[in-house]
This record gives structure tokens, sequence and C-alpha cells, in this order.
């Protein structure tokens, strides 16, 4: 029973010992089991560690394949390659626990020599070794980059890059050594082929992408003739293009090209219109100078401005306007001057309301008064018309106490103190030069009471 006792204590203090001397054995060393690549470098200091490593990794080699085609074998030394194991050593080392040194035997360790970071080596010798092979860079294919395109149906994309056939001796250099490390007896060339200095994946490709995305989103509404119109999407992506500087640009043309169709659809400028006539129920208003417009020219740059801002926005557009009421779908509005040819009357309304009728004489056979959309485009009291009478053949000097131009055919509404009577066939035999005459207390009303850019609807 005595024996057996000791015969366990013996045991036990074996273990012990055995224990004690491999925690101090491992204490500086590499555990069991333990390996670089493919080389053991367990029960190995350090130093130890890399140079038993270098001195065996660099004996063996692996073949070289393309296309299932053998090119030929790659030794490792000859790839005279510097390696700096280290750090990589030094960090596997601090994470052992020489405490549980006997655990190493039945978990294996292997550490990644991260070649990219760990080994330098010469790209002329390089080429020179996989020359050896066959591999000639002059005799393959460059691969493309990966490049941002534009599709009217699409908008922009990225069109993908494509590897060439051309070698990248460094690249094939580490894939050779990982290769080896993971015991392979093959490496494929094709993972040593260039890559190209742009991919789908690259940081300039996705900012360039996300920075389209976002300017192809922006919310930009405008507020024309009381419709809100959206630029869509796609006519955004249109406009955007990038300069000799990579950076990005919006087309003016593109922009004016659009602002003009929205001209087309809600502009007031040179279209007929039709109107309520005082005495001939509905007539037509030949185009003048009333209207409005955007202002293609400003709003092109509020537009680029907005874009470059890439915040929501809703505002009126930038518009351009001789009367009436700009941006307005009904421009005339209730307060306008209505002068009506035919039967030599004109009315001034103020909203809606008639505040002054009165036969007027308009422009004599051989210079009648322009019919057309007009607006008082200037006022002037107690002045001069002066001008030159084709029919007299000499100038003329006129006193009046009140002069309201409305186109830019110098016809305008005035008094005429010369004029005996107004309406009827007077303007046959008396009519002006193309300007309303009017009685004094009639234009006077007006005068005092219609602004700049009141309406002036001349008709037939």
């Amino acid at each position: 029973m005595k024996k057996s006792l000791w015969s366990i204590i013996g045991v036990v203090l074996t273990l012990v010992i055995v224990y004690v001397v491999g925690v101090a054995y491992f204490a500086n060393r590499f555990m069991p089991s333990t390996s670089l690549a493919s080389v053991s470098i367990s029960g190995k200091t350090l130093d130890q560690a890399q140079e038993a490593f270098v001195q065996k990794f660099n004996d063996q080699s692996i073949e070289v394949m393309e296309n299932n085609q053998n090119l030929g074998q790659v030794k490792i030394q000859d790839l005279q390659a510097q390696y700096d194991m280290q750090q990589v050593l030094k960090m596997a080392f601090e994470k052992q626990n020489p405490n549980l040194w006997f655990t190493y035997f039945f978990r294996p360790t292997k550490i990644d020599p991260q070649f990219a970071n760990t080994v330098t080596v010469d790209s002329a010798k390089l080429e020179s070794v996989f020359t050896k092979l066959g591999i000639d860079n002059e005799k393959r294919k460059d691969g493309t980059n990966a490049t941002i395109e534009y599709d009217k149906a699409k908008g922009y994309f990225v069109k993908a890059e494509k590897i060439g056939t051309k070698v990248d001796f460094k690249k094939l250099a580490l894939a050779a050594m990982d290769g080896v490390g993971n015991q392979a007896d093959e490496l494929d060339l094709t993972s040593g082929y260039q890559d190209p200095a742009v991919k789908s994946t690259s940081k300039v490709v996705t900012d360039t992408m996300k920075q389209i995305h976002d300017v192809a989103e922006s919310k930009i509404t405008l507020t024309i003739a009381g419709d809100e119109v959206k630029i869509p999407k796609e006519v955004i992506m249109d406009w955007i293009h990038f300069d000799t500087n990579g950076q990005m640009a919006f087309s003016p043309e593109g922009i004016t090209t659009y602002l003009n169709q929205l001209n087309e659809k809600y502009s007031t400028i040179n279209k007929v219109r039709t109107i309520d006539s005082a005495m001939q129920g509905k007539v037509e208003v030949q185009p003048g100078i009333l209207g409005w417009s955007i202002d293609t020219e400003k709003e092109t740059q509020n537009i680029i401005r907005d874009l470059f801002a890439n915040k929501p926005v809703k505002r009126d557009p930038a518009i351009a306007s001789r009367g009436g009421i700009p941006n307005a779908k009904d421009d005339i509005g209730s307060t306008y001057i209505e002068v009506d040819l035919t039967n030599q009357m004109m009315w001034y309304y103020v909203d809606k309301k008639i505040v002054v009728e009165t036969p007027i004489v308009s422009g004599q056979p051989a210079s009648p008064s322009t019919p057309g959309a007009f607006a008082i485009i200037e006022k002037l009291q107690n002045t001069e018309l002066k001008g030159y009478n084709p029919f007299y053949k000499k100038k003329y000097s006129v006193p009046v106490a009140y002069w309201m131009r409305f186109n830019d055919n110098a016809e305008g509404i005035h008094d005429s103190s010369w004029q005996s009577s107004y309406g009827g066939n007077t303007w046959q035999w008396s009519g002006s030069l193309g300007c309303i005459n009017t009685p004094i207390d009639a234009v006077a009303t007006i005068y005092a009471t219609a602004d700049y850019g009141t309406p002036v609807l001349v008709h037939h």
C-alpha cells in the first residue's frame, strides 16, 4: 500500500517537474505545433524562427500554370526575397501562454507571414526569373480601367474594369509565396495579372457615383404660372458632365434647352390671346410686348447654383417681363386698357370694372395703329411729341398734357387738343401716325391710376 502511494507521489512529482521545465523552456520559445506558413518553428526563439523559416522556405518551389498549361517551376530562393518577419513573429509570440504550453500539442498554431508586408523583392530580378518561363509582358494584353459612362436611357453607370494578361511580377512572386506557404503544388498565373489602376470598387469611382446620385436626386421645384414643376432626375442626369480636371459640372446649354421647353408651355410672350371685348364678344389679340417668360440666362445660373448646393428648394424661376402680372397664367389680370380699332373706342378696366369709356382717334389708313398685346412702358406729363411726318415731309413737335407709350413703335395714348371730334370715321380723315388720340378728361383719369406695366390690348 505504501509502495503504491510512493509511486503515485513519484509520478506527480515528475509531472510537476516536467511542467515547470516546460514553462521555463517555452517562456522564450514558440509553443509546440507552431508553424510560420508551412515551416515549423516549434521550440524556436524569435531569431531562430526567422532563420529556420528563411532556410527551409527558400528550398521550396511551385509549378506555374496558365490555361491548364505548365509554364515551368519557380524556386522561392530564385526570387531573392528579403524577409523581415520580426514584427509578425513578435505579435504571435506575445499571444502565447507558456503556462499552458502542453495544451498546444492539441491545438496547432499557423502564423500568417503576411508576405505583402514582410517581404521586399526586386522587380527587375523578378522579371528576369519569370521571363525564363516565357512570361513576356510585351506580348500580353493591357487591362482596362473601370469608367463611368452615360447612356440616355440608363443614365450614369459604372463600366467594369477588365483584367488583361500582363503580369505584375511582384504580385506574382507574393502569390507564389502564399501558395508555397499553403502547401500548394501549383500557382495559377492569373493570380499575378496586373490589377487595373481604377476598379469598380475604387474610392474615386464609388465617391463619384455617389455624388452623381446625390445631385440627380436634387429636389428642385419651380413654381410656374401656379404649377409646381419638379425637375426630373433623368433631366438632371443629362446635364451632368465632368471638366478636364475631373470635377463635376453642368451643361448650361442643356439647362437652357429645358427652360426653353418650359417657356413653350408656360410663357405668355409671343402668343395670341383671346379676350372678352366690350363690344365684340371674344376677339383675338395679336402678340406684342406684353407677357413674361423664364429668364433663361439668369435661371440657368440659379439652377446650377441649386445643384451644387444639393439641398431641396422650391421657388419661382427668374422671370423676364414687360408688363402684366409676371409668372401668372392670366398675366393680363383685372386692370387693363382695351382699344377697339374697329369701333374706335377705348375702355379702362380697374378690378374688372369700367372706369373710363371713351371714343378715340387711331392711326390714319396710311399709318394705322399697331394691333397687339402691349403695356405701358413710359409715362410723361406736359411734354412734347416730336417726330417726322412722312406725309407732310417735315418734322413736328406737338405739346401734350399726358403721354403713355405702350410699344416699341413710339405709339402711345395721349390727349389731342387739335382733334375736333372722336370716334366714328374721324381716323380715316384726321387719324394719327399710329397713336391713340384721346379726349383730355379721359386720358387724365387713365394717367392718374394706370401704372407702368398696365396691359394695353389693341385689336380690330
